[in-house]
């Protein structure tokens, strides 16, 4: 409805947004949005290699964010953290990066937006970038230029600032100020608090040594000597900027970012069903399945309960955003791989759904598997503090 996608009926007296009209131009041109969904670069059937921007060494990806950005305002890219990054090759960059650069881009937008739609700016920024961001939302919109509008997800932090809150639910908007609709759960699904029991012992096997480790983009160091083993049922906590994940194929169940943008969407095309099951062999193009695989796929589809249609037949491709990241969640899953690493895996996920994942992993996976969970949110790791293991990356080393 912001961005007129949709119609109110009958139409406000003084027009959907009554404070622009007196500027003589569209109030549509005056809005600005900026999704942090995931993007669906893979609109059409075939997959494009997610993996690039770790060689980011072809012509066609060595577009700088400078290039990209043309005209830079060198303040505002430095408030963003990102002055340091304007001659880095643009596929280089984390996903947070990727996100401020956005932003960056939309404020320097001519003529400059009166409104700023924001879906999940905090998602995939870590603790130091987050409040730096909210300070300069919060000093833009206090000017009101722009107003900032944010939607959130119900398990994301309200910044102090935010006077008044809609809450969408069940078809609903429910709108309030900030006191109340905080206070207010609206009756929101309950954590999981099952008892964990570690049933893993720090003698067992290793499944990924790591012994000085070195990653560079040309000349940009991104790790340098890096140790680090991880063992069967071990639960690892990795933090840091741009932390890199990579790709072993069949020993890894593996979700990320990068790997949702890069997923097939042709229509018609995959189902739910054999979207999740690609995840046996890490490809991204069906195969029939053995009667135990499509058991292991119900059995994820039972578990995790959502509404993707009879016997997961919908089209994947068809289902919402938060929909499809839970389903590439379940791919990571259904092979029962014994390392997971799971890259930001509740991005764009609402809280009923990141409940119910972390119940699954909480709960549901095998003694033998390790697992590795990038986040930056800590509120989002399953597992009690007592049986996590953390790796903070900083500066390209082991903190």
């Amino acid at each position: 409805m912001l961005l007129g996608h949709t119609r109110i009926t009958p139409p406000p007296p003084d027009g959907l947004y009554p404070f622009m009209v007196e500027s003589g131009r569209n109030p549509h041109d005056l809005v600005a949005h900026v999704s942090f969904a995931p993007q669906r670069l893979a609109s059409g059937g075939a997959f494009y290699d997610f993996t690039a921007r770790y060689g980011a060494v072809r012509e066609e990806d060595r577009v700088t964010l400078r290039e990209y950005l043309g005209t830079v305002d060198e303040l505002l890219a430095e408030t963003l953290d990102l002055k340091r990054l304007l001659d880095l090759p643009l596929i280089a960059l984390s996903n947070g990066q990727t996100r401020r650069a956005r932003i960056l881009q939309t404020l320097m937008r001519k003529p400059a937006p009166e409104v700023l739609v924001l879906t999940e700016p905090l998602t995939g920024l870590d603790v130091d970038h987050r409040p730096r961001l909210l300070r300069l939302l919060h000093a833009l919109h206090t000017k009101r230029a722009p107003r900032v509008i944010m939607t959130l997800r119900g398990q994301d932090p309200v910044p102090d600032w935010i006077t008044h809150i809609v809450r969408a639910e069940n078809g609903k908007a429910i709108v309030g100020e900030r006191s109340r609709m905080v206070s207010n759960q609206f009756g929101r699904e309950q954590e999981p608090n099952a008892k964990y029991t570690n049933n893993s012992q720090r003698t067992g096997e290793p499944i990924v040594e790591i012994c000085g480790l070195n990653i560079a983009y040309h000349e940009r160091k991104v790790l340098t000597n890096v140790n680090w083993t991880i063992r069967e049922g071990e639960k690892w906590h990795l933090k840091g900027p741009n932390v890199p994940t990579t790709t072993l194929q069949r020993q890894i169940g593996l979700v990320s970012p990068e790997q949702y943008n890069a997923f097939p969407r042709r229509i018609p095309g995959l189902s739910v069903r054999d979207a999740i099951g690609t995840g046996f062999d890490s490809t991204y193009a069906f195969r029939p399945r053995t009667k135990d695989e499509e058991a292991q796929v119900d059995k994820l589809i039972n578990a995790f309960g959502i509404g993707i249609g009879k016997d997961g037949e919908k089209e994947f491709a068809l289902l919402g955003a938060g929909e499809q990241a839970l389903i590439l969640l379940m791919r990571a899953l259904v092979s029962k791989a014994p390392l997971l690493i799971l890259d930001e895996p509740f991005a764009g996920m609402d809280d009923a759904m990141v409940v119910r994942a972390k119940r699954y992993l909480l709960e549901e996976l095998e003694p033998y598997q390790a697992v590795v969970l990038v986040t930056h949110w800590a509120e989002e790791v399953p597992w009690p503090a007592s049986v996590v293991q953390q790796l903070q990356l900083k500066d390209g080393t082991c903190a």
